[in-house]
């Protein structure tokens, strides 16, 4: 995420905690990085890594279909939730 934008720390600590609670991995926290793909972008927006794959434990996680579902779970939960929220209510009458 990019540090002007709260909104998007806000979705991005969202996804970390739903993805976590989903498949009991290691939250590592929302991390501000200035990316040219979130640059120009003015709607919340964040860049999800799952997992390491040059970990052995995370790479057999992220090639099981059950634990991309549960990942994918936790994911839209997050997003749904934060599209309910005062946060979004107050960007859209902006």
């Amino acid at each position: 995420y990019l540090t002007s934008r709260e909104a998007s720390l806000e979705l991005g600590s969202m996804v970390i905690d739903k993805v976590a609670a989903r498949t009991g991995q290691v939250k590592r926290g929302a991390k501000e990085a200035p990316l040219v793909v979130l640059r120009n972008i003015y709607s919340p927006a964040l860049l999800v890594e799952i997992g390491f794959l040059s970990n052995p434990k995370e790479a057999k996680n992220l090639a099981s279909s059950s634990f991309q579902a549960k990942i994918a779970q936790g994911m839209a939960e997050a997003i749904k939730a934060f599209s309910q929220s005062e946060k979004v209510k107050k960007l859209l009458e902006e």
